[in-house]
């Protein structure tokens, strides 16, 4: 659905991208709207399918494996199979292009949850091949939004949204310290120099599994779902956030701000390299998510374009001017079945995985 969203739209989403959980009082005084405006517009938006804000934990934190998959398929079959993985609850997006092919995201909680699906993908008829890349490092991860608005927040209202943000760990943190990705060392625990996962509690995981699905969820609500208090919620989510556990991301349909094309770049870059062309094509405009990965292509990017001439413009003259850029393979989405681990878009027809 290509609803649109006007410049005030915009602000309030974009407000959203810096403190998924800011009242919607706080939001119309950065914005300069009453909040029963804002509010309105904001389920609005959320009823139409168009924005949600869903709560998100890194890899590390939950014991999951980030993958991302190609798979290649007969195009008659590329729909049904397309559909099949977006139902099911270990995949966070699934996107095809006009060939035949599937891209998705995987995250497996287990080994045996990724070798299941790898498995059954393996014996799925019309099923041609399939390539698996495990993301070893996201660029600009966790809070750092997609900036590519036509009408972008004013540098007062980000700060106003920002002042009083719990102090939260890199969310994207790996298991061993390492680089961030802009020139200063991540900061290393203080005992083995690992990372290791924090002891969450039943109490935790279920704050975490509402939140996934709808990380604006009021506390009262979180209360009475989980079944504690609601100052306790408030407690467990502070605590979460300043872990590092959980961050909060916007996911809105990109055709609402007339950026109709969706890519995926491959990019094959030596790893002497790698850092620098990852943080430098995550910090631009065009682009929505980079990270390394293993594999035959080092380099995953995605972007969010008004067009397939756009497309192009990016290719020639943003990854052209990168010299240790050698290969850059390009594919284009047609459709997009699922986003950020949420159901199917509008419009597209529920079905039992076959």
């Amino acid at each position: 659905m290509e609803s649109g969203m006007d410049e005030r739209d915009q602000w309030i989403i974009q407000a959203l991208q810096f403190d998924g959980r800011a009242s919607f009082e706080r939001i119309g005084r950065a914005v300069g709207l009453p909040a029963q405006t804002v509010a309105r517009r904001y389920q609005r938006l959320r009823a139409d399918r168009t924005v949600r804000v869903v709560g998100r934990s890194p890899y590390w934190a939950v014991g999951a494996t980030p993958w991302l998959l190609r798979i290649q398929c007969t195009p008659d079959r590329a729909d049904r199979i397309a559909l099949a993985l977006a139902e099911r609850t270990a995949t966070t997006w699934v996107r095809t292009s006009g060939g035949g092919e599937i891209v998705c995201g995987l995250r497996a909680g287990s080994p045996e949850e990724e070798e299941n699906l790898l498995t059954r993908l393996d014996r799925t008829p019309r099923v041609v091949g399939f390539t698996a890349y495990c993301i070893l490092h996201r660029f600009r991860a966790g809070r750092a939004p997609w900036r590519g608005w036509p009408a972008p927040l004013d540098p007062a209202a980000v700060a106003l949204l920002t002042a009083d943000q719990p102090p939260t760990p890199h969310p994207a943190a790996p298991d061993r310290a390492e680089p961030t990705g802009r020139g200063q060392p991540a900061d290393p625990p203080q005992d083995s120099g690992r990372r290791r996962r924090p002891e969450l509690t039943p109490v935790d995981l279920h704050i975490l599994a509402e939140l996934g699905v709808d990380g604006r969820t009021p506390v009262s609500d979180l209360a009475a779902r989980v079944g504690v208090s609601e100052s306790a919620v408030r407690r467990r989510l502070r605590a979460l956030q300043e872990a590092g556990v959980l961050h909060f991301e916007v996911d809105f349909d990109p055709r609402a701000v007339g950026m109709r094309t969706e890519a995926m770049l491959w990019l094959t870059v030596p790893p002497s390299a790698l850092a620098e062309v990852g943080d430098t094509l995550a910090g631009h405009p065009d682009v929505s998510f980079a990270a390394a990965t293993s594999g035959p292509v080092p380099l995953a990017v995605s972007l969010l374009l008004p067009d397939l001439s756009a497309v192009y413009a990016h290719l020639t003259g943003t990854v052209g001017a990168l010299p240790a850029v050698s290969r850059a393979d390009t594919t284009i989405f047609a459709r997009t079945w699922k986003r950020q681990g949420g159901p199917p878009l509008s419009g597209v027809p529920r079905r039992s995985p076959g």
